[in-house]
Order: structure tokens, then C-alpha cells, then sequence
């Protein structure tokens, strides 16, 4: 069996469409182009568009960051819980220093501050 040219063609395995010529080509080919750019401008900018995605990825990686600074500072706290509950020094220290407790027979002297200084705590 002998192949000839027009058998070997990819239209002939059914592989490529004919082509339309004409206004209706045209037609066709500006009604697909338009339809290629709004698909690809709602991907772009629509309400599920890569622009959100952009904005969400940096909204998790600052709530990422408030997370690990909410984590280190609950350590912290929970720290300083333990010392508190088990240091008595800490505790006392602690005490005077938010609560402005003072031992009995103990004075506490204020003075004003001087013009133009910081106010102390």
C-alpha cells in the first residue's frame, strides 16, 4: 500500500479544522479574542482573582507574625507566672512595683520633678 500526500495530512486523521475565511472568520476570531481578555481579566482582577490571592498571602504572613509575637509573649507571661507563684522575692518585687505596696513601718518618699524633666513612674 502506497500512501500518497493527501492521505499523510493531519486534516486527514481529523487533527486540524478546516479554516473560515471571510467576515465570519473575522467575526469568530474577535468573538474569541474578546472572550480570551474578559476571562483573563477576571482572573486577573475579579473578586477571585489573582490580586485577592495576592492580598490573602499577605494578610496570613502578618497574621503568621502576630501569631508567633502573641506565642513568644504568652512564654513570657507564663514565665514570669511560675516565678510569681514560686519566687517570693520575685513576688514582693513584683508587688512594689505595679501595686506601689510598701512593708510596715516603711516610708515612701515622693519629690516633684525638677522643670523641664520626664515624669517618672
Amino acid at each position: 500500500m502506497r500512501f500518497t500526500r493527501s492521505r499523510c495530512t493531519p486534516s486527514a486523521f481529523g487533527l486540524v479544522t478546516p479554516a473560515v475565511d471571510g467576515l465570519w472568520g473575522r467575526v469568530v476570531t474577535a468573538v474569541l479574542a474578546t472572550a480570551i481578555a474578559a476571562l483573563t481579566i477576571s482572573v486577573l482582577f475579579g473578586p477571585a482573582g489573582l490580586t485577592r490571592l495576592l492580598r490573602l498571602q499577605a494578610e496570613r504572613q502578618a497574621l503568621g507574625e502576630v501569631a508567633v509575637a502573641q506565642l513568644q509573649r504568652n512564654q513570657r507571661l507564663h514565665e514570669d507566672l511560675g516565678r510569681l507563684q514560686h519566687d517570693v522575692r520575685h513576688l514582693e518585687a513584683t508587688a512594689r512595683r505595679e501595686l506601689g505596696l510598701v512593708r510596715p513601718n516603711e516610708f515612701v518618699y515622693r519629690f516633684k520633678d525638677a522643670p523641664g524633666s520626664a515624669p517618672r513612674r
